[in-house]
């Protein structure tokens, strides 16, 4: 693995992720998760995701959410970024619920 996925992996582990599942919600959430799943009721935790950045130039970003909605991973995962300080790539997210009910592609350059 390379350095910059491993940059990315560990902002993602820190702000965007959770320990398990508890009784009230999820336990040690990531600040970033819980910004932006207030209005979601943390539908857009992860049930996985994965970091490719073989590709000079392209990080590519799978990101599998527990249900639906999706779409507050997008703001989400472009906040995280802006934490990793890494420039002049172009970013492919690719956002999908586990059950196959809604999905998303999304590209910019940071």
């Amino acid at each position: 693995m390379d350095n910059t996925s491993k940059i990315i992996l560990k902002v993602i582990e820190n702000h965007c992720s959770y320990d398990c599942m508890g009784k009230n919600g999820p336990e040690n959430p990531g600040d970033l998760l819980v910004k932006y799943s207030k209005d979601c009721n943390y539908s857009i935790r992860d049930k996985g995701y994965e970091v490719d950045t073989s590709e000079d130039g392209l990080i590519k970003i799978e990101w599998e959410t527990q249900s639906t909605p999706i779409s507050n991973v997008v703001p989400m995962i472009k906040e995280a970024l802006k934490m990793t300080d890494l420039t002049g790539f172009k970013v492919k997210l690719h956002v999908y619920d586990r059950d196959g009910d809604d999905n998303m592609n999304r590209t910019w350059s940071i």
